[in-house]
């Protein structure tokens, strides 16, 4: 209902702008040429919609290129020797190279844990070198302090940690495939804490070992 005491806008007021009567005065003439010809405007309209989706498609494609190569790591380089890892006693003469920012190296030893089926790797690492130069590696700084400063502990992965229950404390016994000095195959580590891979969280896998205590507790190592 009007409010009679409201005033009343003239008709003559009311406007719209030129270009919506441009469209307005179109509209009947586009209508007309859709209905005569309606296949050909469903190929336009199929056209433009195919154009559309192939768009997004080749934006997502980029995209996962470009998160990809990001994941490669272009700026590192993995050397080893003709016969197989190079020698952790080389890192000083590496680093000497132009355009060598950093250099880190890793000891495999691969265990098992209770069962011969339950197969984990574990890394023989110098953390501060391997923490620099791989980044995308986190780990809590008092637990990578911790591991700096105990001789037999091992930084756990998040994977590892969801697979076994692991805690920090636990003190974990593996049968490794690598010997100890005095032939036993039996390895004891403590757990200390734990570390996850950012960028691929399913890398974090494996176990940290402090390299000296690889080195001087077993017979061979492989490393590179």
């Amino acid at each position: 209902m009007l409010d009679p005491l409201s005033p009343l806008v003239p008709l003559a007021a009311i406007s719209v702008p030129a270009s919506w009567a441009s469209a307005v005065k179109f509209l009947p003439l586009a209508l007309a040429g859709i209905a005569r010809n309606r296949t050909a405007f469903a190929l336009v309209l199929l056209q433009v919609i195919f154009i559309f989706m192939l768009f997004g498609m080749l934006q997502g494609l980029n995209a996962s290129m470009q998160l990809a190569m990001a994941h490669a790591h272009a700026d590192r380089l993995f050397v080893s020797s003709r016969g197989g890892p190079l020698p952790v006693a080389l890192t000083a003469r590496l680093e000497q190279f132009p355009g060598v920012a950093q250099v880190a190296f890793e000891s495999q030893l691969p265990c098992t844990y209770r069962q011969p089926k339950d197969l984990v790797f574990g890394l023989g690492i110098d953390p501060a070198s391997y923490f620099a130069a791989y980044g995308e590696y986190k780990a809590p700084l008092g637990q990578l302090k911790a591991f700096e400063q105990t001789r037999t502990g091992v930084l756990v992965g998040t994977v590892l940690e969801q697979r076994f229950h692991w805690k920090v404390g636990d003190r974990i016994s593996l049968r490794c495939f690598v010997p100890h000095t005095d032939g036993s195959k039996t390895w004891t580590f403590d757990v200390v804490g734990f570390f996850t891979q950012t960028e691929q969280p399913e890398f974090s896998n494996v176990f940290l070992v402090n390299y000296p205590y690889l080195n001087d507790s077993s017979r061979s190592i492989a490393t590179r």
